[in-house]
């Protein structure tokens, strides 16, 4: 037992790097776990026996929650944290999502990355994982583990927008405001010229006075509606991205 436990700690502090072995979404789901069987603070034999799994199994999931600052243990107690009281029960969804954003930066390495590629493209996972490996000195047993865990958490946290062709799209603060101040500027939709056999925009998509979105590459759809982009640029994708997302919602509401 001591074996492994030595073993789980090298696979977690590499080179004083600290990583979960599970994702956020794990860690939330032990948090909710613990909320709905113990009102947030339960016995981790209980806990196991709740969750499916062995008690040992159960202290590894609840080690990797613990990264996330979503749960803390006194002995054999498990307790969530204020942070997971508050993502358990939410007031609202815009206050689910800031703390899972609270809960994803809880880690220094998931910070460190999210900045690295903020408004840019994240590499794919096996590349992420080499990087990890090269650049940060993350073992080789566990540099799959974080690339894994960071690309699945980032998701979760919904801190980036997936491309047509799979690619990940991390959102950085100055984009965020700039897609809510596009969204406020919108001013004009064309309705496009749709044909059976081969889609296209024939009148342009506007979304403000000086940004059109046409005639290029990449297309993303809903309900009918097309919108083409250059997939080499970043902030086009992500506006055109949130445009058909907004136009979705107005849709659904008129339904």
């Amino acid at each position: 037992m001591e074996a492994q436990q030595i073993s789980n700690e090298k696979r977690t502090n590499a080179k004083g790097i600290r990583y979960p072995m599970y994702d956020l979404e794990d860690a939330y789901n032990v948090a909710m776990q613990i909320n709905r069987l113990g009102g947030g603070k339960i016995d981790i034999n209980v806990l196991a026996q709740g969750m499916s799994y062995t008690p040992s199994t159960t202290m590894h999931h609840v080690s990797s929650a613990k990264h996330y600052n979503l749960v803390v243990q006194e002995k054999d107690m498990v307790i969530n944290t204020e942070l997971a009281k508050h993502l358990c029960m939410p007031l609202s969804s815009d206050e689910k999502a800031q703390n899972l954003r609270k809960a994803f930066f809880s880690l220094t390495i998931y910070t460190t990355l999210y900045e690295r590629f903020k408004g840019g493209i994240v590499p794919e996972e096996s590349t992420l994982s080499n990087l990890l490996h090269r650049e940060f000195g993350v073992s080789v047993t566990g540099k799959d583990v974080l690339a894994r865990n960071f690309i699945s958490s980032l998701k979760f946290s919904n801190l980036g927008d997936a491309t047509s062709d799979g690619k990940l799209i991390i959102h950085s603060e100055e984009l965020e405001k700039e897609l809510n101040s596009e969204e406020e500027k919108l001013i004009e939709i064309k309705s496009p010229t749709i044909e059976q056999d081969n889609p296209k925009i024939e009148d342009n998509i506007i979304l403000n006075k000086n940004i059109v979105v046409g005639n290029e590459v990449e297309k993303y759809t809903t309900k009918g509606l097309f919108l083409q982009i250059d997939p080499t640029n970043v902030l086009a994708i992500s506006k055109g991205i949130k445009f058909l997302e907004m136009l979705k919602q107005l849709q659904d509401d008129k339904i």
